[in-house]
């Protein structure tokens, strides 16, 4: 390299010294940081000198700051579907959403087969957990005279969704996911119980898990719908075998479905001496600072016909009760398992979906 080419080099380097060095005492002093500093860069870099001096140079790295990873995990929320156009409202609405994953709390497709919601819930089948509900349990529910015939045997939805049981648990960052069956055996004497007991011990002495959310089909607070007999029954003895369990090893949610309206009860504590009247612990109507007891979530708004409002009950431990919409629970926890907030989206106007019902819980203040 001869003289001439060698200064001119020289000249370009500390050209290019002098002016990262000024963009860098700039973005210290500028609110919007890495964005003012890559367009102040990229101006910079179209002047003459400069753009010669690093023509035919590799590409400099580490100049494009990412966008932001998301602090939190958002998980969604709902029960219910069948096979309806409300149903492809509710497909898009937890599009829009964007989740890490998607909890069914059962009761898909309302037929003798599961082919026309598997088929729905296609661009989201992926993020896709289930539990089981009453519709897809032909042979292990018995049906009443009363109610349609709509009703599929579970295994088409285990080989689905590779099940060899309609009880597990996994987790999923520090949030561990139970997944019951309302449907089979649950009694104290069952294999489920005996599962149950062991997870949720297991969970609440892992120093990983944040927090532990629990879904099931049918309802424990209220454990009835309607004149169905059988749903209070089922809804009794199973609230009577498990929230005791919820209580002793720090349940956070419980998710559940079923009844076709969004209700959230205040965090119930149980009452042994009166199961029918749980004890609240908190009675702030959305926002909960290390609550005892779960907060109970029904969200049977996923596709299928509305519950009758005269037909729904709403008990005194109900924070919130909204039974005329369709919609999807979405929950936001902070990836250092410091917080939860939880949305009811409406699928109202998909374009838009509006918050009907927001709640959070903190465990670290």
């Amino acid at each position: 390299m001869d003289s001439k080419h060698l200064l001119h080099w020289t000249v370009a380097i500390v050209s290019i010294s002098i002016l990262v060095f000024s963009l860098i005492s700039q973005l210290s002093a500028n609110s919007n940081g890495a964005t003012y500093f890559i367009n102040k860069l990229n101006q910079s870099l179209s002047m003459g000198n400069i753009q010669a001096a690093v023509t035919n140079q590799p590409k400099a790295h580490g100049l494009i700051v990412p966008g932001e990873e998301k602090s939190y995990y958002d998980f969604v929320s709902v029960g219910d579907w069948g096979c309806t156009e409300e149903t492809d409202k509710t497909v898009e609405n937890i599009l829009k959403r964007d989740p890490n994953l998607i909890i069914a709390l059962g009761d898909y497709s309302y037929s003798n087969s599961g082919k026309c919601w598997i088929d729905k819930i296609k661009p989201i089948e992926s993020l896709v957990k289930i539990v089981f509900g009453n519709h897809e349990n032909k042979g292990n529910y018995h049906l009443n005279v009363f109610e349609s015939p709509t009703y599929s045997t579970p295994d088409a939805y285990m080989n689905q969704f590779g099940l060899k049981s309609q009880y597990y648990s996994f987790d999923y960052g520090g949030v561990h996911f139970l997944m019951m069956s309302t449907e089979v055996l649950y009694e104290k004497d069952s294999p489920q119980y005996e599962f149950v007991s062991n997870d949720l011990k297991h969970a609440s002495e892992n120093s990983k898990t944040k927090w532990i959310i629990v879904a099931n089909h049918r309802t424990i607070y209220p454990p009835y719908y309607g004149a169905i007999a059988l749903d209070t029954e089922i809804g009794k003895k199973f609230r009577d075998a498990y929230h005791p369990l919820f209580d002793l090893y720090r349940v956070d949610l419980v998710l559940q479905a079923h009844v076709h309206y969004y209700q959230r009860t205040y965090p119930l504590k149980y009452n042994a001496i009166n199961p029918d009247v749980p004890t609240i612990t908190d009675f702030h109507k959305n926002h909960y600072i290390k609550p005892v007891g779960p907060v109970f979530l029904t969200i049977g708004t996923g596709g299928v016909e509305l519950g009758r409002p005269d037909n729904i009950p709403k008990p005194y431990y109900n924070a919130f009760s909204e039974t005329g919409v369709f919609g999807i629970l979405s929950l936001k926890i902070k990836k250092d398992g410091s917080s939860l907030e939880g949305t009811f989206y409406n699928n109202g106007d998909i374009n838009e979906p509006y918050s009907q019902d927001t709640f959070s819980i903190t465990k670290i203040t």
